[in-house]
């Protein structure tokens, strides 16, 4: 049996959509410095590292973003702009790197 959406839900859901497309977009101050520390924005975390409120270290920001060739169409992550390098800490204390869409970070407090 196809699954229906309430009026009501439909207005929530299009109110936390704008807020959520808003916080993508919007940056606190043009561009991150390396060694910096950033943590996910509210409800646009997509990959398991950081955890949400971790702090991450900006290790660099790349000039043009790369995209990952093996994601597909059907992919959340096909034609993700990666543009940000974030060094987090591992199990056992060690720095690991990751790439990134920047505009799911803001600077943590």
């Amino acid at each position: 049996m196809p699954q229906t959406v309430s009026d009501a839900e439909v207005q929530s859901k299009k109110q936390l959509l704008t807020q959520r497309r808003e916080a993508l977009l919007r940056e606190d101050r043009p561009g991150f410095q390396p060694g910096e520390f950033v943590r996910w924005k509210e409800g646009l975390k997509t990959k398991r590292r950081p955890l949400e409120g971790e702090p991450a270290v900006v290790i660099e920001v790349l000039k043009e973003p790369i995209y990952d060739p093996k994601d597909e169409v059907g992919s959340t992550y096909f034609r993700e702009p990666l543009d940000l390098i974030l060094g987090v800490l591992g199990d056992e204390g060690e720095l690991i790197s990751y790439y990134f869409d920047k505009r799911r970070f803001e600077r943590c407090p």
